[in-house]
This record gives structure tokens, C-alpha cells and sequence, in this order.
């Protein structure tokens, strides 16, 4: 498809555009575009204390509203307002008593002792350690952390000497009103609005596609219960271990969880809780916070901690409840696989065995650093078609299927510019909502002709919308089309249905490959050496086998491949960083069973100077380069020089950065697996105090005649590989 990549969905500026320039009060017209937003839908969630914010904020004059808008944007809540330089602010001082006056600002107080110690200079602590305490009593030499420690203690606020010190700095006041604001805009705890900016930069793009905007909460009170325990999540991951006992008791006293998306959040925080506690070593605490919760997987953790504590017929007891009613798939998962193992005798886990019962495929240990990407050559070169597809395949094929339901629905709503996601995606509601529609593009699986014509359409009438489900790309149409011409529709439509009765659980744990053989199509998970099969894997391979799809866990074991292809590759630069120099000359030695099997070479004009010491040491000269080619014209040979083969270098990492920075100017990628020279001689061969190309062909009286131009030393490091890989063959 001529989809160019250019088009693809980015998140970053081009390189080549100027930023946008911002109004001098940008961040002033991002709050008031904020408020607007919550007077607009959320009025009906407010506490009073809220709108009396608003309404305050309001009555502001515009020096002060931007003043308060500039501390928010500010890391921390405790400022020194020395630092406040903001020239399109007249008389900050004055806009300081104002916002004192009105309540959105306070001087320090004692509670603020230990933050304002912690944000003053180590000399102004010692300054007023040294008012109010002995000489002996403390080491000017402490660091800033002992000496905050020591003045907690020891310094006194009500000590003349405070006075003074505090008076420059200001307190953010109404912190809970502001952030229940921003809550109910984006949904979580956020402490400023960065993200308007970024908008207005072209860094975050915001949703483009037809909708209508909805409240995220319809009442008030599921509203305040998910804010509660939106702090209290964030809250958790400060406690101190001291303190977990004392937050353990209050549990009891936490209101009821109103709404779905409170009863998560309530789960999520008790977890989070336990889960601390646990790891800090007290198991009864732990399992007496995770009672607490009623859902997966705080259950799964008390299950596991009363049977480690002995307490088996209790355990027993909720396993058996948890087949009958579980919560979720994983739980009934774990619940199912722990009854086999602790209760009837089974020795493994499912997931162990599922491990244990995988095709194991011999890979040359070369591509450790990319097992998916070495199975998939591996299966491509047994004359399959191969697909690297994990969870992008099915939520390409969702987005696209279901796009006119999910972005051009004028009944589809989003909370605000910056969701992505469709409300119903977020609530769950999407298949019942939409459940007719849904099943009729669903039931027209079966005819795959017209289903590709139709997300074809979608595709070039869409490329590039912004949405949250998937990246668009130029072969994007490549994988679908194979997969819905080899895979039984009701087994896609199984999983589509999946997915889209509960999206947030079903749209992660595919497998990493799609593999089709003779008309034969499979999934693959590829596992290496110490690689687990996660809970929420294992759901969906059990899901997608009940569906009717093949689905398979393949097991890596390194090797020395003997029919493995390997180009040796070496560069000469304009410098050391490939960022900012250039590529003079590469030359590569393409090998198999230790025999040379073609060489490939060519000077590179880098398209600027070449040093003098550069060309002292190479040989290299401006007048050799300015007749060859640029680094575009050799690109395509070089690429299909390499294909199929292990890229190796001495010092990979060098030679490798360089050529692939020289294919992403090109806005092209370059993927080989490496292979090291000097590092796998450093393993085959220890000993050496120098591991240098020019040491090591010494060392094994190897030609290096021409020592730092590209094809002398290529060869020279092939040579190495052959020893490197002699030593690897007997290892194995």
C-alpha cells in the first residue's frame, strides 16, 4: 500500500519544524480553558468549597490569577519567592498579599518545617542550627540530609531567628480543591497542566475524530469515592514502613467504594498496600490488609499467605468459592491451577507445564538481544510467512472494524481533547451500547474478501487520526490481510467480541508471532532462557484456543549455528558520535562455515570535512570523498549485502550506531542481530591486557597492513570470528 512513512502517528516534532510560539500568558489561558471545561460539564460533582474556589480564582486580577497559575505549574507546593521572575507579572510582591489575602497562599507554618528545611540551602540550615543550638552539638560538616534530620529535632519555629528566614517563602493553600479540579479533567492525580502546553507545542496531539464530550462521573458521590481513593493510592506509595500498622487500622473506617471505577481504584490501593507491607516482612499484617478487598489479586495473595502460614483448610475453603464466583479470568486462572497443585497432588503449575511442553527452537546465541526477531527468521526460513504481531495485530483490527462505531458515532463521547479512547472503551459500556452493529460487522467475517475491502477503505480514508488503540503504518494492511485469509472467522470473532465487551481486560497478552505455513496458521509465544509466561498471557492463550486458534509456546535454546551467516563489518567516521559525524568508508566480509564467501566495499562522502587527524589516521582524505557516493546511494546495496546475516564488529556497538543513525536520516530503519568481536574474544580468549584489533591480530599474527581503513580491518576481524566460533562450537 503507498502509504508513506512519514504518515505514521508521531508524538514527537519533526526535527525540521520551528516550534509554535506561545502567548506571553499561555499557561493563564490554559487554566481558564480548564475551568471553562469543568463549569461546563462537572458542576453537578461540585462541593461548595469547590465553586467558592472557582468564584475566587475569578475575582482575581489578572497579575495574580497568572502568579497562582505559575506556582501550580511548580514542582512542590513551598516556594521561594525569590525565585518568581516572571516579567509579564507586574509587582509580584503585591500579587503575593493578594493571593494571600484571598486564601490561595500562606507563609510557613510548623507543619512545614521539615519540607521548607529540605528546600532551603545547606548554608541557611546551618545558619540557623547555629542560632539555636551549642557548637558541640552538631558537625558543620554533616550532609544536607543529617543536618534536616538534626534541626527537626533541635530548631525551634518559634525562635526570633525564624522570622526572617521563613518570610520570603509562600505556601500553595486549597491544594485539595485544585486537585479534585484536575482530577475530574484527566482522571488522575496531575498537579498541573503541562500537558495544554505540550498541545500547544505540537509534541501531544489530541483527538481528532467526530465525538461529543460527557462528564467522566454522572453523580456526585461516585465522583468524591473515586477521588478519595485516587489519594489514597498516591498516598500508599509514600507511607514509611513505621507508619504501615497505623494506615492498616484506618482501612476500616474508608468509605464505601461507589461506581466501578472506585471499586478498582479501592482494590488497586489495598493491594498496593499489602503488597508493601508484605515485602517489608510482616505476612500477618499483609494478609489482614488484603482481606480487606474482595477482588483479584489481593485474593490471590492472602490464598497464598494463609497456606503458607498453615492455615491449608481456610485456603481450601476460599479456592473452592473463588472456582464457583470468580472475580475475573485470572482469578479463576490461579484459583484453578493452585486447587490442582496444593489440594489433588499436582506437582507443576499450568504455566510450568505449558513451559515445559513448548517446541524448543536452536537459535545462534547471537540473537539474545531479540529472541522474537530470531524465531521469526528461523520460522521465515523454513518458508514460512511470519508476523511479528503480539498485541498490535488484534487492536489494529479492532480499531479499524469497529472505527465508524468508535470515532464517527455521533453517540461515541470522550471526556476531553486529550482522550484518545472512546468512553465506552473506558466504562466497558461499548458492546452493549453498540451490541447490534457489533455483531453485524462481526457475522461479516465470513466473508474476508469484503471485510479487507472494507478495511481498506478505512485505512486510506483515515491514515494518521490520532487514536489510542494502534500506530498506523505503510504495511500495516500486510498482516491483516494474511491473517483474515487463513484464520476460521468465528474464532476472530470470538476474540473481537473479547475485546469488546471488556477492553481493558482483553486488549494485552497475545502471543509474539503469527506464523502461517501452508495455509496453516498458528500463534507463537517465543520464551527464552529465565522468560515467564505471565497470568495474563496464559488467559488469553486459553481464550484464543477455546476460540480455535492453534496456539503455541516455543522455547529458545542458544547455539552455535553452523550454517549461520555472518558480515563483518567495519567503519571509518569523520568522529567518535555517530550524532553529530559521519560515515568516510565501510567495508564488509560475508562468511559461512569460516570461509569468505564476497566482500563488499565503499568510500562514503560524509557531506562535510573530514578532520585533519582523522585523515592522518585513516588515509582518508576530503579529495578521496568528495567524489563518492552519499550514504543514500549505497544504502540498498549495503541493506540486501547484509540481509539474512549476523552483523559483526569489533566493538559493535560503534559500527552499528553509526550505519543505523545514517538509515534513520534516511527515515528508514536498519535491524540485523550483532555479534561483538572484541567481546566474545574476551570470553573465548580472558587473559589478555588488551583486547584492540591491533593487539588481537598480534597476539594471533593476523595481517592488519592497513590498519584503519575499512577493509583491512574487516578482514582481519573475520579472521577473529573464526577463531571466536571455533571456541564457541567446542563450549557447546
Amino acid at each position: 500500500m503507498p502509504f508513506p512513512d512519514s504518515a505514521r502517528v508521531s508524538l514527537q516534532p519533526s526535527q525540521n519544524s520551528t516550534p509554535p510560539e506561545l502567548p506571553v500568558r499561555y499557561y493563564l489561558d490554559h487554566f481558564n480553558e480548564f475551568l471553562g471545561v469543568i463549569e461546563d460539564r462537572y458542576t453537578h460533582v461540585l462541593e461548595p468549597t469547590h465553586a467558592s474556589f472557582i468564584d475566587d480564582f475569578r475575582h482575581l486580577n489578572g497579575d495574580a490569577q497568572c502568579l497562582y497559575v505559575r506556582m501550580l505549574n511548580r514542582r512542590g507546593r513551598l516556594f521561594d519567592s525569590r525565585r518568581f521572575k516572571y516579567p509579564e507579572i507586574d509587582d509580584i510582591p503585591a500579587q503575593l498579599i493578594r493571593l494571600r489575602e484571598s486564601g490561595f497562599s500562606r507563609s510557613v507554618a510548623q507543619d512545614d518545617l521539615k519540607q521548607w528545611f529540605e528546600l532551603i540551602t545547606r548554608d541557611a540550615l546551618l545558619d540557623l542550627i547555629s542560632h539555636q543550638c551549642s557548637p558541640g552539638s552538631f558537625r558543620r560538616s554533616w550532609s544536607k540530609s543529617a543536618l534536616v534530620e538534626f534541626a527537626q529535632g533541635n530548631v525551634s519555629f518559634k525562635h526570633p531567628s525564624m522570622a526572617p528566614a521563613k518570610e520570603p517563602y509562600v505556601v500553595q493553600t486549597r491544594c485539595e480543591q485544585i486537585g479534585y479540579l484536575l482530577f475530574l479533567y484527566f482522571g488522575k492525580f496531575e498537579s498541573g497542566l503541562s500537558r495544554f502546553t505540550l498541545r500547544d507545542l505540537g509534541v501531544v496531539k489530541t483527538s481528532s475524530f467526530k465525538k461529543t464530550f460527557e462528564p467522566r462521573f454522572d453523580d456526585k458521590d461516585s465522583a468524591v469515592s473515586t477521588w478519595f481513593y485516587c489519594q489514597k493510592l498516591s498516598d500508599v506509595q509514600s507511607i514509611e514502613p513505621k507508619d504501615y500498622e497505623k494506615v492498616a487500622d484506618t482501612i476500616i473506617t474508608w468509605p464505601d467504594a461507589v461506581g466501578e471505577q472506585s471499586r478498582l481504584m479501592r482494590q488497586q490501593t489495598i493491594y498496593r498496600l499489602g503488597e508493601q507491607v508484605e515485602k517489608y516482612g510482616n505476612k500477618e499484617l499483609a494478609a489482614n490488609i488484603y482481606q480487606q478487598s474482595d477482588g483479584w489479586p489481593a485474593s490471590e495473595r492472602l490464598i497464598r499467605l494463609m497456606y503458607l502460614s498453615g492455615d491449608r483448610d481456610q485456603a481450601c475453603t476460599r479456592l473452592e468459592r473463588m472456582i464457583d464466583d470468580p472475580s475475573c479470568d485470572e482469578e479463576l486462572l490461579f484459583a484453578t491451577d493452585f486447587y490442582q497443585r496444593k489440594f489433588h497432588k499436582k506437582r507443576t503449575s499450568r504455566i510450568t507445564d505449558i513451559l515445559r511442553n513448548g517446541a524448543v527452537i536452536n537459535l545462534d546465541e547471537c540473537h539474545r538481544d531479540a529472541p522474537e526477531q530470531g524465531a521469526a527468521d528461523y520460522f521465515r526460513s523454513h518458508g514460512a510467512q511470519v508476523f511479528h504481531t503480539e498485541n498490535r495485530l488484534w487492536k489494529k483490527l479492532f480499531g479499524l472494524l469497529f472505527w465508524e462505531i468508535l470515532y464517527k458515532n455521533e453517540a461515541s463521547a470522550i471526556y476531553n481533547d486529550f482522550e484518545k479512547r472512546p468512553k465506552d472503551l473506558e466504562t466497558g459500556t461499548f458492546y452493549a451500547r453498540f451490541n447490534s452493529k457489533i455483531e453485524k460487522i462481526l457475522s461479516d467475517l465470513k466473508d474476508s474478501d469484503t471485510t479487507l475491502r472494507t478495511l481498506l477503505s478505512t485505512v486510506t480514508r483515515e491514515y494518521g487520526a490520532a487514536n489510542s488503540l494502534f500506530r498506523w503504518n505503510s504495511n500495516m494492511m500486510d498482516e491483516i490481510r494474511v491473517f483474515l485469509s487463513n484464520a476460521p472467522s468465528s474464532a476472530v470473532a470470538c476474540i473481537l467480541r473479547r475485546m469488546a465487551q471488556d477492553y481493558a481486560g482483553n486488549h494485552s497478552g497475545f502471543p509474539d508471532l503469527l506464523v502461517v505455513e501452508q495455509n496453516r496458521l498458528r500463534f507463537i509465544e517465543v520464551k527464552a532462557e529465565g522468560d515467564q509466561l505471565r497470568r495474563n498471557q496464559l488467559k488469553q492463550f486459553v481464550a484464543m484456543e477455546q476460540a480455535g486458534f492453534l496456539v503455541e509456546v516455543n522455547r529458545i535454546e542458544w547455539v552455535v549455528d553452523p550454517e549461520q551467516v555472518y558480515v563483518v563489518v567495519d567503519i571509518e567516521t569523520t568522529g567518535r558520535r555517530s550524532a553529530s559525524n559521519r560515515i568516510t568508508e565501510i567495508a564488509a566480509v560475508k562468511m559461512q562455515h569460516g570461509e569468505v564467501l564476497d566482500r563488499w566495499q565503499s568510500l562514503i562522502n560524509p557531506c562535510r570535512s573530514i578532520p585533519r587527524n582523522i585523515t592522518d589516521l585513516t588515509g582518508i582524505s576530503n579529495e578521496m570523498a568528495a567524489d563518492a557516493p552519499v550514504f543514500a546511494e549505497i544504502a540498498e546495496d549495503f541493506r540486501a549485502f547484509t540481509e539474512g546475516a549476523v552483523f559483526v564488529a569489533h566493538n559493535v556497538r560503534f559500527d552499528y550506531s553509526f550505519i543505523g543513525d545514517e538509515y534513520r536520516r534516511l527515515q528508514q530503519t536498519y535491524q540485523r542481530p550483532t555479534l561483538c568481536s572484541c567481546a566474545q574474544m574476551r570470553k573465548c580468549y580472558p587473559g589478555f591486557k588488551s583486547y584492540s584489533l591491533k593487539n588481537l591480530c598480534e597476539k594471533f599474527e593476523i595481517s592488519l597492513e592497513s590498519h584503519h581503513r575499512a577493509m583491512c580491518d574487516a578482514e582481519a576481524a573475520a579472521e577473529l570470528l573464526t577463531l571466536i566460533n571455533q571456541k564457541r562450537t567446542v563450549q557447546n
